[in-house]
């Protein structure tokens, strides 16, 4: 048996499939399909595909067309599979950077990426809506109100675009039989490992490979460089790597032999990218999404002795290994970095009075990417205007660009899905005694802290995987429970 098993994640294996006998009490029978008009759907949408390449082959005749000619039959086989699409989405986005386009200039791969996850829905049983659903999808009507009656510009469109397209692996995720949802954390984990070496790659050669250098915030200007991947920035990859990792816990425990071995080197190959990142924010949301897998997972590990224990190394390592590292540059360039934080604060005494200046901006914001949209040669209000230091910086606060283009509204409904997703995950996890729904809570718990100081609705893979996660934890409702519905 395969680490991820993948046969049964894309359905190919005869032996994976239930007996007459089980077939109705299984989550993988005929009942968990929308039946065979979903499959026919998907199969003339890829025949109509492959038609259009090959009448674009006859045209133009390039070897890019005809790379596409051959792997789109593939492909289109792995979309009618059970979880194809959404295995095909998630490697995308974990193995390619978003930013690059596959043939078209529209057919950009974080697009794509989202229409192979949404090709998941057709195979696939909806279950019930539960209070996440509802808060994710008042938060989303809310960004698209901010951007179609107070700032309708069509860059704000493209952005707006950006953002919400990455909703398709939550409406995926959600659809997960429950038996399915540790074989796609664990091709999660072990994907995310390899999108993890492009980083310490990037590491390794001491500049950026996959972006314009001249475009790359972190090339160090002869301090230190901060490598970013595949994910085109250290807080981005970060983020994402840190999700990947939390929802790898599970299988440091339940795997064996081999590949309990090859799970750990994927796990140090996965921190140390992160590591590389040197972003500080992630390093806490590591740690504390850690305690709390452990604690809802129940692990020995805390236990009174060892607890004390670890205690006594940390006050250890505070007394004589870090005042050492202090002195060392590297420890002064990419964690200490003096003045960062303080710089952060500005921002966001910048950004808070703008959003309080009025009872309209308090209350509906300022309108959805109307921060963004200078960037791209739009027209930015007066009151954003009179802060280029917020044009050129941002807030780095998810939580802060919230208020100042949605206002309260839209802060008070992120924050509500936030807290149904966490709370819902928290609270399966204490009940049910499941490590996969308490890794999916820490996640969302490390989401939680990284919009503190990121701004994550902004970067299209972490947004993803956070979806993602939120998606999983309403998959993870127990077969006939009716906890959380609407």
């Amino acid at each position: 048996m395969l680490i991820v098993d993948f046969a049964s994640l894309l359905d190919v294996s005869r032996a994976t499939r239930p007996t007459s006998a089980a077939r109705c009490k299984s989550p993988f029978s005929r009942r968990s399909y929308v039946g065979p008009v979903g499959t026919c759907v998907a199969q003339v949408l890829g025949v109509c595909l492959l038609g259009t390449i090959l009448a674009y082959v006859m045209v133009s005749g390039t070897a890019t067309a005809a790379f596409g000619v051959v792997l789109l039959p593939s492909l289109c086989y792995v979309l009618t599979r059970r979880l194809g699409g959404l295995v095909a989405g998630l490697t995308l986005i974990l193995l390619l950077p978003s930013w690059y386009t596959l043939g078209p200039a529209q057919a950009g791969v974080m697009r794509i990426a989202c229409l192979c996850a949404l090709a998941t829905v057709l195979l696939t049983r909806q279950p019930r809506l539960t209070w996440i659903d509802v808060t994710l999808v008042g938060f989303i009507a809310i960004l698209f109100l901010g951007w179609v009656l107070q700032d309708n510009q069509a860059h704000a469109g493209r952005i707006m675009l950006n953002e919400i397209q990455a909703v398709a692996f939550f409406i995926a995720a959600r659809t997960v039989p429950a038996r399915s949802t540790p074989d796609v954390m664990r091709f999660v984990y072990f994907a995310g490992a390899l999108g993890a070496l492009t980083v310490l790659y990037e590491l390794r050669v001491g500049h950026v490979v996959f972006l314009d250098p001249s475009r790359y915030y972190w090339n160090g200007g002869g301090l230190l460089f901060r490598p970013g991947g595949i994910f085109g920035s250290p807080p981005a990859a970060s983020t994402v790597l840190t999700l990947t990792a939390l929802c790898g816990m599970p299988s440091m425990q339940q795997l064996r032999g081999w590949k309990r071995g090859f799970a750990r080197l994927c796990m140090a190959i996965t921190l140390g990218a992160v590591v590389a990142t040197f972003t500080r924010t992630a390093f806490i949301a590591v740690a504390v999404g850690l305690v709390a897998y452990l604690w809802l997972s129940r692990s020995p590990m805390l236990r009174p002795q060892r607890v004390l224990v670890g205690l006594l190394l940390v006050t250890l390592g505070f007394a004589f290994v870090l005042p050492r590292l202090e002195k060392e540059a590297t420890f002064q360039e990419g964690v200490l970095r003096p003045g960062t934080f303080a710089a952060r604060v500005g921002y966001w005494q910048l950004a808070i009075p703008i959003a309080t200046s009025s009872a309209h901006n308090l209350v509906v914001g300022i309108g959805s990417e109307a921060l963004e949209i200078p960037a791209l040669g739009g027209s930015a209000p007066s009151e954003i205007a009179s802060s280029p230091v917020l044009i050129q910086h941002g807030t780095h606060n998810q939580y802060v660009l919230t208020l100042l283009e949605q206002g309260l509204v839209g802060l008070v409904a992120m924050c509500a899905w936030l807290a149904a997703s966490v709370g819902t995950a928290w609270r399966r996890a204490r009940t049910g005694r499941d490590p996969y729904v308490a890794a999916l809570a820490a996640g969302m718990l490390a989401v939680t802290i990284t919009m503190l100081t990121d701004n994550v609705m902004l970067s299209g893979p972490s947004l993803a995987i956070a979806f993602l996660i939120a998606g999983l934890i309403v998959a993870s409702r127990r077969s006939g429970s009716t906890e959380d519905p609407v």
